[in-house]
């Protein structure tokens, strides 16, 4: 399936980004894979010092995603539900903010290759189906979350 391919292309080219962001210095293995959150503005969250390196290093790549495809929804999500980056033109963003929907917190955790899922979202409008993909991403070879895009059908 194109999209699945997609997804997971975009994971690893944000895991080598990651990596990148690493050996210069900009980011942390460490504090990505064990992250500390504090309140910033409103009911944003930051994570430390990360969170300008993330969009930094892995912004334009979340900008440029899946060719062809308009998904309603892009984020990038740590395991624990904390949501660096989402695709800055997509309706709802998430953007620093800790995710509560399960359909995300799945993705969030699951490692395996890549994670399908369909349901009545409000994301597409009431009655819509929608479609959830996601890949693991990992840092150092050690879990750290997911790339996820969410499409109307």
């Amino acid at each position: 399936m194109k999209h699945v391919d997609q997804i997971q292309a975009l994971a690893r080219r944000i895991e080598e980004a990651l990596e990148r962001g690493i050996a210069q210095g900009h980011l942390s293995a460490e504090r990505l894979l064990a992250p500390a959150y504090a309140m910033g503005i409103g009911e944003r969250l930051v994570c430390g010092d990360s969170d300008d390196a993330l969009r930094a290093h892995v912004g334009p790549l979340m900008a440029d995603a899946l060719d062809g495809a308009r998904p309603a929804d892009l984020r990038l999500i740590d395991r624990s539900g904390y949501v660096p980056l989402a695709r800055e033109d997509a309706p709802g963003q998430r953007a620093g903010r800790l995710i509560r929907e399960p359909v995300w917190l799945r993705a969030c955790r699951s490692t395996t290759p890549y994670r399908i899922e369909v349901e009545r979202s409000a994301l597409s409008g009431v009655g819509r189906l929608t479609m959830h993909m996601s890949a693991p991403v990992f840092v150092s070879g050690q879990h750290w979350g997911c790339v996820a895009a969410a499409m109307p059908l």
